[in-house]
């Protein structure tokens, strides 16, 4: 089993597809369960090293929700050039989740 960081243990590693469902909270976590819903800086690391792990004409799939700072995330990778397309999306009682598809020219 391998265990990483975001791309921290996959140096020089490169994917067709990367799958990504990132804590949606910014904000400092209180112990390790909950970085499952908090990080500080996930969103900036994430769009930083995404480009150098895609294969041309590889993609992201990047699931939100309006529960936690998507727009930060979403601008994170724009900042970088990444395009961004909704997926799909589906809508519960109190959020809504959408899978963004991220591509890099």
């Amino acid at each position: 089993m391998l265990q990483s960081d975001l791309f921290e243990s996959l140096a020089g590693r490169r994917f067709d597809v990367v799958l990504f469902n990132p804590p949606f909270v910014k904000g400092v976590p209180k112990d390790d369960a909950d970085r499952a819903w908090r990080s500080v800086d996930v969103a900036e690391r994430f769009a930083a090293q995404l480009e150098r792990h895609l294969k041309p004409g590889g993609f992201a799939l990047v699931l939100l929700s309006t529960f936690g700072a998507a727009s930060h995330f979403l601008q994170e990778l724009s900042a970088r050039g990444f395009a961004l397309a909704v997926f799909a999306e589906r809508k519960f009682f109190n959020e809504k989740l959408t899978i963004y598809k991220v591509t890099h020219d």
